[in-house]
């Protein structure tokens, strides 16, 4: 269906994110890092990545920076999950990124993450 690289330091956070993926049919990755999920992401390659913003390496903006910088992940849709309130400036020029406010249910995080999946990449494997 479509490999997605979870990105938070949080473990039962990636634990609960993971089980609700693989319950769709997900392959999925993890990462609890920000240098981790950009060497996850060259390695492997995801349809998409979701990402926290509070990350003990660096913050989630600096992580998708690294990704957006690299020719191969460019293109990667990214779902930032967050507690805070993002606008439009916070994200324009970070690539092809939405937003999703925590708390949010399964079905908002399942519906956002179909709407960005992108399977069609000419880079994918």
């Amino acid at each position: 269906m479509g490999k997605i690289l979870v990105v938070d330091d949080e473990p039962d956070i990636r634990m609960l994110l993971r089980d609700q993926l693989e319950m769709e049919g997900f392959r999925v990755l993890e990462a609890g890092r920000a240098l981790e999920a950009v060497e996850v992401a060259r390695d492997h390659q995801p349809d998409l990545i979701t990402m926290d913003l509070m990350l003990p390496d660096l913050d989630g903006f600096e992580a998708i920076r690294l990704l957006r910088d690299n020719a191969l992940m460019r293109e990667i849709p990214v779902v930032i999950l967050s507690a805070m309130e993002l606008g439009d400036d916070d994200t324009r020029a970070l690539g092809p990124t939405v937003h999703l406010t925590k708390p949010f249910s399964r079905a908002e995080l399942l519906g956002i993450i179909r709407a960005n999946l992108c399977l069609d990449r000419s880079h994918s494997r």
